[in-house]
């Protein structure tokens, strides 16, 4: 199952480092400021991106065929581009992008959980 979007054109939101789009229960389309939102709503907007990294990838490779049949891209750039974009990892390219970049910036990491003591046989303490 694809990931719903928060509107058809959303290759851009990958490509910027200021804001994310998303619906409201109301069905309403917002775009909310990374600075704004919370540190858990950061990591959840993180966990989500990462984890659909392959639908993100192939719509972008979608994005370029479409730009090339348009007339944006010359032969060349198109097959730059698009062997460019085939050779990387989809999880890589989504980390390279600025909106994952500037989401890890921001998002403090969780603290580590606490370790346990380990507990010495009786005979050695």
């Amino acid at each position: 199952m694809t990931p719903a979007l928060a509107e058809p054109g959303f290759a851009h939101l990958l490509h910027q480092a200021d804001h994310w789009a998303t619906w409201t229960d109301g069905g309403q389309l917002v775009r909310i400021r990374l600075d704004d939102m919370s540190p858990d709503h950061r990591r959840r907007t993180l966990t989500y991106l990462r984890a659909h990294a392959e639908f993100f990838h192939t719509r972008q490779l979608d994005t370029l065929g479409r730009l090339y049949r348009r007339g944006g891209l010359t032969d060349r750039e198109f097959g730059d581009e698009t062997a460019y974009l085939r050779a990387l990892d989809p999880h890589v390219w989504l980390d390279d992008t600025a909106l994952v970049r500037r989401l890890v910036q921001l998002t403090p990491t969780p603290p580590a959980p606490p370790r346990r003591r380990r507990l010495l046989p009786w005979r050695l303490r």
